[in-house]
């Protein structure tokens, strides 16, 4: 049994690179701009902007659109899309070159932007309520001293007024005499040392008598 010769596989060429000015509608491309090329509809490389206007460059460490085509292509047209959107410039695979090649296309090709919704605001009946704090111990707070003594039934010395904040000088309290019935006043005083004398002088009369 005869074998016919293997298949034969298409030999990988070197790539071609290119660079140069990148324009969409007549306007500098923005960076993150999307560059393919393709050879018979093929895709063969793309590169990603990094700047406005240009795509790669000629130094050494430059980022340039890489395209890896096969040798049975070499001299086939390369074909460009930015975004999508095919260019109106055309280049020739020549493996192993590095090729200045300005691209443009139409302003279709703009990135399409994407608007983020803003958060809900909030609103007058999504206000937090307040946080009730619960009394201290007590229930009432006390009020503020006032600075001014109150008198009682009975006393004689007048009410001493302090200003607030300061400490009133305590006083001695009106002396009194109490029983069940009544409370001893200055009249009452006056009337019996009245009548003490009077004792006394009834008592000397008499004796003068004798």
């Amino acid at each position: 049994m005869l074998c016919g010769p293997p298949a034969a596989t298409a030999i990988p060429a070197f790539p071609s690179e290119f660079y140069g000015t990148v324009h969409i509608g007549g306007e500098p491309a923005p960076a993150g701009t999307l560059i393919t090329a393709f050879i018979g509809g093929v895709e063969r490389g793309s590169v990603t902007t990094t700047s406005s206007g240009t795509y790669g460059g000629p130094g050494t460490f430059d980022q340039r659109l890489v395209v890896r085509g096969t040798e049975e292509e070499s001299g086939l047209v390369i074909t460009f899309t930015i975004n999508g959107v095919e260019t109106g410039e055309t280049a020739v695979y020549r493996p192993g070159e590095t090729i200045e090649l300005d691209l443009t296309a139409t302003g279709s090709a703009l990135p399409t932007t994407t608007t983020t919704a803003a958060p809900p605001t909030t609103g007058p009946d999504d206000t937090i309520p307040p946080t009730t704090v619960p009394a201290t111990a007590g229930g009432v707070e006390s009020p503020a001293t006032t600075g001014v003594s109150t008198p009682e039934p009975g006393d004689t010395n007048p009410p001493t007024t302090v200003a607030t904040g300061e400490m009133a000088t305590p006083t001695a309290p009106a002396v009194r005499f109490t029983d069940s019935s009544s409370t001893f006043s200055p009249l009452y005083g006056v009337i019996l040392v009245m009548g003490a004398v009077i004792v006394l002088l009834v008592a000397y009369i008499i004796r003068g008598k004798e």
